[in-house]
């Protein structure tokens, strides 16, 4: 599937999952507004390369790319606020606190995340209960989330061991989810235990890789463009690059050959494409 219909499609899904979910009124505005347009849609596109390199995408595999992506911009939603890393800026435009207030934009968070859920309370495998447990491992308080509290807890660059535990909770779990669950529900009985372990692996090297490269982009715009208005010192605080150019470098360069044999041609398919957009703008807006 071509990349802009594959967008569209998962962008179908998405608003499908608004419209069934969602009040209408003011506060569905502040929903779509954290969710579109979206980004670049590497968790949901993941799912889908990942169901077609085994039995095929299945409506199951659709739904559980849907909720990646709504718990996703949960996070990116919470993560602006100035709580957290108070960024006054997401993909261009003003981040959700600061279009709509901070308790609006906490709520959608709130909303978001338990749509995540309930998305996947659609699915229909015999894996579901599995797939379930999986989400809310790698998404909750074991996972995702503590990633986020031992990045908060940081004050500046951290070393490479903490950083990179750091990185497979807050980054690399949902790309595990994204992938294992796609795995999980690989057929009638969902793909071999060795594929889910590989899938696994992989998920994990994407997710360091990606958040690496994601510093390195806010490095780069930092340097090439005027400070931002206002938000965003955290970020150069804790920018690893700076203190550890060659180290981070070293670690990118191993998790790309890690993950060589890994890949189905799908999966492989959304790292080059991910990888080339990196280059031409360093990951910019990729998130």
């Amino acid at each position: 599937m071509e990349e802009r219909s594959e967008r569209e499609a998962i962008e179908a899904d998405l608003r499908e999952a608004v419209e069934r979910s969602v009040p209408r009124g003011e506060s569905r505005e502040v929903y779509e507004y954290a969710l579109f347009p979206t980004g670049g849609l590497v968790r949901a596109r993941l799912v889908r390369a990942r169901a077609m390199d085994g039995s095929g995408l299945t409506r199951n595999h659709r739904l559980l790319a849907a909720a990646v992506e709504v718990h996703h911009a949960y996070t990116l939603v919470h993560d602006d606020l100035p709580c957290m890393d108070d960024d006054d800026e997401r993909r261009g435009r003003p981040s959700a606190h600061r279009r709509f207030g901070e308790w609006r934009a906490l709520l959608a968070g709130d909303g978001l995340l338990n749509l995540s859920y309930g998305i996947l309370g659609g699915v229909a495998h015999r894996n579901a209960g599995l797939l379930l447990r999986l989400f809310a491992r790698c998404a909750g308080p074991k996972g995702l989330v503590q990633g986020q509290y031992d990045d908060l807890l940081r004050r500046g660059p951290a070393g490479p061991a903490a950083l990179l535990s750091t990185y497979e909770l807050k980054t690399a779990r949902l790309f595990q989810c994204a992938l294992v669950g796609a795995a999980v529900l690989d057929g009638p009985g969902g793909a071999p235990w060795r594929e889910r372990l590989d899938a696994a692996r992989a998920g994990r090297d994407l997710g360091v890789l990606f958040q690496l490269l994601d510093d390195l982009a806010g490095r780069v715009r930092r340097q090439r463009g005027p400070p931002p208005a206002g938000g965003g010192g955290r970020e150069a605080a804790i920018d690893p690059w700076g203190a550890s150019f060659q180290e981070c470098l070293g670690e990118c360069r191993a998790r790309v050959r890690a993950l060589g044999p890994r890949m189905g041609p799908g999966v492989e398919g959304v790292l080059t494409d991910w990888l080339l957009d990196a280059r031409g703008g360093l990951g910019g807006g990729a998130t």
